[in-house]
């Protein structure tokens, strides 16, 4: 699947589902020109609730390696959400929170997380997303 057809919302609401049981905050996510070299950004402005998470578009990454992204990003948000924006980005609380969603200290970027059942499961809800979105849009 080409990513340029993905929703990624739908992707990040299966992540949600999957990990954290619907907790994190459903946040915008958008694909962006971040650079070969940085991968995605979560974006949140002081304490008004605007957050949003944003994908590299031109990093060369296949619809796997976003999905791992993603999901970093993710705890990014989590982290906020119960701990505050005082916390080290990548501190004590978001290291316990990846580790719980199975992230391994050697590939914290992401770039290896998605394996075929979890991407088979999220391409799955995906679809049926859509779906159900598009039957509802009249």
């Amino acid at each position: 699947m080409n990513c340029k057809k993905i929703v990624w919302q739908y992707i990040l609401r299966g992540l949600n589902e999957k990990f954290w049981d619907n907790k994190v905050k459903d946040i915008p996510v958008f694909l962006k020109d971040l650079g070969y070299d940085r991968l995605g950004e979560f974006q949140f402005i002081g304490n008004t609730g605007i957050n949003s998470i944003l994908l590299s578009k031109d990093a060369g990454l296949s619809t796997k390696e976003m999905i791992g992204v993603l999901a970093h990003e993710m705890t990014h948000q989590w982290v906020f959400q119960n701990h505050g924006c005082e916390v080290e980005e990548h501190g004590e609380e978001w290291m316990t929170e990846i580790r719980k969603i199975g992230f391994d200290e050697e590939n914290l970027d992401g770039l290896t997380f998605c394996d075929d059942d979890l991407y088979a499961y999220l391409m799955t809800r995906h679809d049926e997303m859509l779906e159900y979105d598009e039957r509802n849009a009249e």
